[in-house]
């Protein structure tokens, strides 16, 4: 009873609300609780990410830059965390593997298969 703790959220998680909370006796009896300051509850919610560059960016970020004919197909979500956007070949080909790139924290990736 009186110790305190400091709380911490996983990775891609922000902590919101008090980072400390208290250990405090309930009502006198053998038993305790933590607590902490009313209406500063913690609570983790998953971090809003960054926005990517533009995509004229992308090709030379996921390592594609030069590869003729290769492009990037309309953006899904514009630039911001979690946005997608298809590989294109010209007209004839096809795209072998995985055919997606997606912003994560500021920076174009190239989706893994089954992900």
């Amino acid at each position: 009873i009186g110790s305190t703790a400091t709380l911490s959220c996983a990775k891609d998680f922000e902590l919101q609300g008090s980072n400390k909370v208290t250990c405090t006796a309930v009502d006198g009896a053998d038993s305790a609780k933590w607590t902490f300051n009313k209406g500063d509850a913690p609570s983790c919610v998953k971090s809003a990410g960054q926005n990517c560059p533009p995509k004229a960016a992308i090709k030379e970020a996921i390592g594609i830059k030069g590869i003729a004919g290769l492009g990037i197909g309309p953006l899904n979500g514009g630039t911001a965390d979690g946005a997608t956007a298809p590989l294109v070949c010209p007209t004839g080909q096809l795209v072998q593997g995985d055919a997606t790139v997606e912003c994560r924290n500021g920076q174009w990736v190239l989706k893994q298969e089954g992900e």
